[in-house]
C-alpha cells in the first residue's frame, strides 16, 4: 500500500519566543537520545507497527505527557494484566506501550497537525515532539521546524 500523506512541512511557523531560536533543520542533524519506554524497558515502535497503525487509521490523540500518562498507564496495566511486583504480563505491558506510541505517530502522519515545531535543548538534542519527529521521518521529510534556546 502506498500512502498519500495529507501533511506537508509548513512554509512558515509563528516566531520564536524571546530568548529562543526557531528555524528549519535537517532531521539527520537532530540528536535523538530519547527512546520511548521507562528506565527499565524500551518501548520504541517499529516502522512496521507505525505502518500498520497508519494503514488501519488507528490513531491516538492523547499526548504522552503528565496530563495523560496516569490514564495511559492505567490502560496499559489493564490491557496487559501487569501489576508490579508480579512480573506476569510485563511483555504484554511493553507491547501496549509500544502500540500506543505507534498509534500516536500515526495520528501525526494522518492528521493536519498545526504545531510542527520540534523542541530541542541547547545542544540540539530532542526534548519535545518525539512523535512529530518520528511522523516526519515516516513520511520521508528531510527537515523539520525546530525551536531551541538562543546562546547566552
Amino acid at each position: 500500500m502506498i500512502f498519500e500523506f495529507p501533511q506537508k512541512l509548513a512554509v512558515e511557523v509563528p516566531p520564536a519566543a524571546k530568548g529562543r531560536i526557531r528555524e528549519k533543520r535537517k532531521i539527520e542533524k537532530i540528536t535523538t537520545d530519547i527512546l520511548y519506554g521507562e528506565s527499565v524497558f524500551i518501548a520504541e515502535p517499529t516502522v512496521l507497527e507505525i505502518y500498520q497503525a497508519v494503514a488501519a487509521g488507528d490513531t491516538e490523540v492523547r499526548a504522552y505527557d503528565d496530563t495523560h500518562k496516569p490514564a495511559l498507564y492505567e490502560e496499559f496495566h489493564r490491557q496487559s494484566g501487569f501489576f508490579p511486583p508480579n512480573p506476569e504480563g510485563i511483555n504484554l505491558f511493553i507491547d501496549a506501550v509500544r502500540k500506543y506510541h505507534a498509534r500516536r505517530v500515526a495520528y501525526f502522519v494522518l492528521s493536519d497537525w498545526e504545531n510542527q515545531i520540534i523542541g530541542l535543548d541547547e545542544n540540539g538534542c530532542l526534548r519535545d515532539g518525539g512523535h512529530r519527529l518520528r511522523a516526519a521521518m515516516f513520511m520521508g521529510w528531510d527537515e523539520v521546524w525546530v525551536d531551541y534556546p538562543a546562546p547566552s
